[in-house]
C-alpha cells in the first residue's frame, strides 16, 4: 500500500493535551526527537498532535509516541493498562490501548508494524518486577508474568484480537524533567547546532525560539486535512525545513546582517531614515530566520534580481535597490512598508554578493 494512503488509515486522536504544561512538555520532547533524527536520518518528517502526540514519518515506516507526565516517582504497568468506563458504560481505551489500536490498523492492512512508545518523565515500576531505569525498554522484554498481565488487559479492550503482539512497543523514561524544561532544551539546542554546523551558536535563544515557534504552529493547526500532502505541509516539520532554519543562524548569516547595517551607516545621511532602516533590518532578519512564508518570498526575489541584474543601475547599493524596485513585478508582503522593501532587497543583494545561496 502506498505510504500516503496507508497513513490515512490511522484514526486521529482528537483529545489533545489536557494542560498547558503537558502540551509544552510534548513540544519540547518533540524538539529533542527532532535533534536526534536530524543527526541520524537523511529524510524524515516529525508530526505533532494528530494520530499521536509525536510522530516520526520515515521512508521505511512510522514511529508513534504517546506522552504522559506525572508528579508520582514512577509509572506502573497497572497505570498504562487501566481502562475507564464512559458514561454509556463503554470502555475507554487505556494509555497502552490507544497506542495498540495503531498496531491493529497495521495488522488489518498487512503493513509493517510501526514503532509504538509511551513516554513519561519517570521510570516504570511494578510490584511484580524490578524498577526499570532504562531510558527505553521494550515491553517484549518484560517478565513472562507481566507480559501476561498486559496481554490480558489488551485482550479485554480488543476482544476480536486472537493474539497480542508486543514487539516494537516501548516504555521510554524521558530525560527531560518537568521543571526547567526550557533551560535544558536551550542547552541541547546549543550542543545540537555546534555538532551539526561545527561553529559556535551566536544567539542561542533566537534559534531556540524559532524552532519552538515552528513546532507550536504545527501542533496548534486544527483545520480539516484530507490528504497526506496537506498533513505534512500543515502538521509536520521536515529535515529540509530544519536545515533552512539552521542555515539562517550560521555565522555567515549574522555577518550578512552586520554588513547590511554597515551599508546603512555609510550610505544613508538622514538620521531619521537610518533609524527606520535599521529597525526594519532587525525585524526582517528575525522573520527571514523563522518565517517560512517570508523565506519562500526571499527565494523568489533572489531569482528575480538575478534575472534583472544587467538592467540595474551601476551605483552604490541603495541606487541599485531603487532601480530594482521600479523594475520588478513581484509583490511584497502586504505588511511591508517602503523601508521594509528596501531592507529586504538589501539583505538579498548582500547574500548574492557573499554567495550565500550557492
Amino acid at each position: 500500500m502506498d505510504k500516503s494512503i496507508r497513513y490515512l488509515q490511522y484514526k486521529s486522536d482528537l483529545s489533545g493535551s489536557l494542560t498547558k504544561n503537558r502540551f509544552r512538555y510534548e513540544l519540547l520532547w518533540g524538539l529533542d526527537k527532532l535533534f536526534e533524527k536530524y543527526e541520524n536520518c537523511l529524510d524524515f518528517h516529525i508530526l505533532f498532535d494528530l494520530v499521536c502526540d509525536i510522530e516520526v514519518h520515515l521512508p521505511t515506516g512510522y514511529e508513534f509516541y504517546q506522552l504522559k507526565t506525572t508528579k508520582s516517582p514512577t509509572y506502573t504497568i497497572s497505570k498504562i493498562t487501566s481502562s475507564k468506563k464512559r458514561k454509556d458504560n463503554s470502555l475507554e481505551n487505556s494509555i497502552l490501548g490507544k497506542l495498540y489500536q495503531l498496531r491493529i490498523t497495521d495488522k488489518n492492512y498487512e503493513s509493517k508494524s510501526s514503532k509504538l512508545a509511551i513516554v513519561t518523565n519517570v521510570p516504570l515500576s511494578n510490584e511484580n518486577d524490578t524498577q526499570r531505569k532504562d531510558l527505553e525498554v521494550g515491553l517484549s522484554s518484560f517478565t513472562q508474568k507481566n507480559k501476561a498481565v498486559i496481554e490480558k488487559k489488551l485482550l479485554s479492550e480488543f476482544p476480536d484480537e486472537t493474539d497480542i503482539e508486543l514487539s516494537n512497543i516501548y516504555y521510554i523514561n524521558s530525560v527531560i524533567p518537568i521543571k526547567n524544561m526550557k533551560e535544558l532544551m536551550l542547552g541541547k539546542t546549543v550542543h545540537f547546532f555546534e555538532r551539526v554546523v561545527g561553529e559556535e551558536l551566536i544567539r542561542p535563544t533566537i534559534l531556540y525560539n524559532a524552532l519552538y515557534e515552528e513546532i507550536n504552529v504545527k501542533a496548534c493547526y486544527e483545520d480539516s486535512l484530507t490528504t497526506y500532502s496537506e498533513i505534512l505541509e500543515n502538521k509536520a516539520i521536515s529535515r529540509n525545513r530544519i536545515s533552512t532554519i539552521i542555515s539562517a543562524h550560521q555565522r555567515k548569516s549574522h555577518d550578512i546582517i552586520e554588513k547590511c547595517e554597515s551599508e546603512i551607516d555609510n550610505l544613508i545621511n538622514s538620521y531619521k531614515e537610518k533609524v527606520s532602516l535599521k529597525a526594519s533590518l532587525a525585524s526582517l532578519s528575525n522573520k527571514i530566520r523563522s518565517n517560512e512564508y517570508i523565506k519562500n518570498i526571499e527565494i523568489k526575489f533572489k531569482n528575480d534580481i538575478l534575472l534583472h541584474l544587467e538592467e540595474l543601475d551601476d551605483g552604490h547599493i541603495f541606487l541599485i535597490i531603487d532601480s530594482y524596485l521600479t523594475l520588478t513585478d513581484l509583490s511584497f508582503p502586504i505588511e511591508f512598508n517602503n523601508n521594509d522593501k528596501k531592507v529586504f532587497i538589501l539583505i538579498i543583494l548582500k547574500k548574492i554578493e557573499e554567495n550565500i545561496y550557492v
